[in-house]
């Protein structure tokens, strides 16, 4: 006799799961590449980071000649600047394009482990013997002074009331507003700066300590080459800028806009 089926379930079939794919990573963004607009022919051109039309971030003296062609470089659109790009993302520009740079105080908002790396980026930039100038607070000037003025007392002639605790950690009223990358993440003495200035490969190296900053130069080396010891003097920074054989002999005299 036949078993009956009766209180036995029926099975469902099993309904087949596609496999998922597994995710893709996520790939590294490269820049695109930039194309820049002819330069005037027969002049020296200088790539102003953080410059722009509405930027307060001044030009070096002496860029500020007839021989200079300024191309200014911001992240900010508002800024009007000549190109408008994150300062992360400069590899998008022509390599061996400018003749200098000049880099007013940014290098600070780069984490300690970054800045030797930036640097190495915008030696790629430069022409070979370009040159780059640097300007970042002096640690070592605004600890001396804590003791004379205090760390978060407004400092006279300031433009901004900033104070030593600005120059320390980056301004506070623009950081508090949204203008997070204003921070400061690492800092400088004249040693150091020359320091990551030879580990990203370049040569010819001045520091010189000015007020509450201090102003650097030095030139694109095409290979490691055996380093000069860096120059710290004490001596206008467009002294430190004037022709490369003077670089172990600073001249008694300077013209303030030569190079």
């Amino acid at each position: 006799m036949a078993k009956s089926s009766k209180g036995h379930k029926k099975q469902t079939p099993k309904k087949r799961v596609a496999a998922k794919k597994p995710a893709a990573k996520a790939s590294a963004k490269t820049p695109k590449a930039i194309t820049l607009p002819e330069f005037p022919q027969g002049k020296n051109v200088v790539l102003h980071v953080e410059g722009g039309r509405y930027s307060a971030v001044p030009l070096l003296d002496g860029f500020k000649t007839a021989e200079w062609h300024t191309v200014t470089l911001h992240h900010d659109a508002a800024k009007q600047a000549d190109i408008t790009l994150d300062m992360r993302q400069l590899n998008a520009l022509p390599s061996g394009t400018f003749d200098a740079i000049w880099l007013p105080d940014v290098l600070q908002r780069f984490g300690y482990h970054e800045v030797v790396g930036f640097l190495d980026m915008l030696r790629t930039l430069l022409k070979p013997e370009g040159i780059i100038a640097i300007r970042v607070p002096d640690m070592l000037t605004i600890a001396e002074e804590m003791d004379k003025v205090g760390f978060e007392r407004p400092m006279d002639g300031t433009k901004d009331q900033k104070a030593l605790i600005d120059m320390t950690f980056g301004p506070r009223k623009p950081i508090a507003e949204g203008e997070s990358h204003l921070q400061h993440h690492t800092g400088f003495v004249s040693q150091s700066l020359a320091n990551r200035l030879i580990r990203a490969k370049y040569q010819d190296i001045m520091v010189r300590r000015e007020g509450l900053h201090l102003l650097a130069r030095a030139t694109r080396a095409e290979t490691m080459i055996e380093q000069q010891k860096p120059v710290i003097i004490g001596k206008d920074v467009n002294e430190m800028m004037r022709a490369r054989d003077e670089i172990d002999q600073p001249p008694a005299r300077w013209d303030n806009q030569e190079l």
